[in-house]
């Protein structure tokens, strides 16, 4: 291995999108791009929340681009100029170990950003702002914090809920965990209060009670649905509309949508890419159709 220390020079620059034009068109490489990550970052960038790291954007000794494409292609897409580390003068068998280290999840994010939170609330908040159908969706940690802070007071109790309730021979999975911290603000407290400690003890005073011990049984018998399936989270679901309603149910069927409304996002936190590129498969011709309305 080469020894290239001397040769390498580390500098902050902002990174306009022209610039990142000319540095995207310095490498003839065939990298491939992964549009949903372009996506999320490109998002982070037109929120205001990109962060300045000592990871940043990387060029050979050729001045040739090798690390950071989704980084430039994110701020074209974003129309954003933003500031960044960049490194020069790496030999070519230093490119050969970039992006080697172990990948940070959530919870890692979470801690090295100094917020003390259940890992939950992540999927929980993602879920609670996108939909269930995205609760596999990869959405940056800062965009998934502000989801979280603005429905702290639902996942919060529908995290200590989560705590109380939960069986030795059962965890309650995040799409539950969701479908209960979006209840929240459909139900007055007592009665969702009533609901867990029902869900919790499996005992009833009152007929009205018995849609939480039906989803109670239906949960430790493993039939409300995969653990991270829609099916759980609309099953669980309807026995809180039940159970919200006072409605005496014996079997547990799936909701056919969402029954309880969500305080509106505002504007601010509605997080998108909105000039048509959004879409996984926009790809390659998308890409160069930005370049040449820019150019």
């Amino acid at each position: 291995m080469t020894n290239n220390a001397a040769a390498i020079t580390v500098k902050m620059e902002t990174i306009t999108p022209e610039v990142a034009i000319k540095y995207l068109d310095s490498y003839k490489g065939n990298r491939p791009i992964k549009q949903s990550h372009v996506n999320n970052l490109a998002a982070q960038m037109s929120a205001g929340l990109w962060k300045s790291t000592h990871q940043g954007i990387a060029f050979n000794g050729g001045n040739e681009l090798v690390d950071g494409h989704h980084r430039m292609w994110a701020v074209i897409l974003s129309d954003t100029p933003i500031k960044t580390m960049v490194t020069r003068g790496l030999a070519e068998d230093d490119v050969a170990f970039l992006d080697l280290g172990a990948a940070r999840d959530m919870a890692d994010a979470a801690h090295y950003d100094g917020v003390e939170v259940d890992k939950m609330a992540w999927p929980v908040a993602k879920i609670l702002a996108r939909g269930i159908t995205t609760a596999n969706v990869k959405v940056p940690f800062p965009i998934v914090r502000s989801w979280y802070e603005f429905y702290k007071a639902g996942i919060d109790a529908a995290l200590e809920a989560r705590a109380i309730c939960q069986p030795s021979r059962q965890k309650m999975n995040s799409v539950m965990t969701a479908a209960l911290a979006r209840a929240f603000y459909g139900m007055e407290r007592p009665l969702f209060d009533r609901f867990v400690q029902t869900l919790k003890t499996g005992q009833v005073e009152v007929k009205a009670d018995m849609a939480a011990t039906v989803l109670r049984d239906a949960w430790l018998t493993g039939r409300v649905g995969k653990a991270q399936s829609s099916e759980a989270y609309f099953k669980m679901t309807a026995a809180l509309r039940a159970f919200n309603e006072r409605r005496h149910i014996k079997t547990l069927q799936r909701a056919e949508g969402e029954v309880f409304k969500l305080p509106k996002l505002p504007a601010s936190l509605n997080y998108k890419v909105t000039n048509g590129l959004d879409h996984p498969k926009a790809g390659t011709k998308a890409r160069k159709k930005l370049l040449e309305n820019r150019v």
